[in-house]
C-alpha cells in the first residue's frame, strides 16, 4: 500500500518502474535470511540461486519482473537503475 512504510519495506514497487531494462536486482546481504522465497517465485530457472550461506542473483538470466523483490519477506531485495 502506497504511503504505508511497506513499499519501502520491500524497495522499489517493481509496477511502479517504467523501463525495467534499465533496472538490477539488488540484494542487501545483510537482510536477506536465506528463506529461499524468491528463488521459489522466480519465473526463471537459475536466475536466483541459494547457497548454503548466500543467494546469488544471475544478472545475464533475471527479467527483472520483481516478483522476487515483492515476496520478500525481510525487503532484502530491490529493483535499482544501473544508471548514475
Amino acid at each position: 500500500m502506497p504511503g504505508s512504510g511497506e513499499e519501502e519495506k520491500r524497495g522499489k514497487n517493481p509496477e511502479n518502474l517504467q523501463n525495467p531494462r534499465n533496472l538490477r536486482l539488488h540484494l542487501d546481504m545483510e537482510k536477506c535470511m536465506r528463506c529461499g522465497a524468491c528463488v521459489a517465485v522466480c519465473p526463471v530457472d537459475g536466475a536466483l540461486i541459494l547457497h548454503t550461506t548466500y543467494l546469488e542473483i544471475v544478472h545475464e538470466k533475471c527479467v527483472r519482473c520483481g516478483q522476487c523483490v515483492t515476496v520478500c519477506p525481510m525487503g532484502a531485495l530491490s529493483l535499482q537503475s544501473d544508471r548514475p
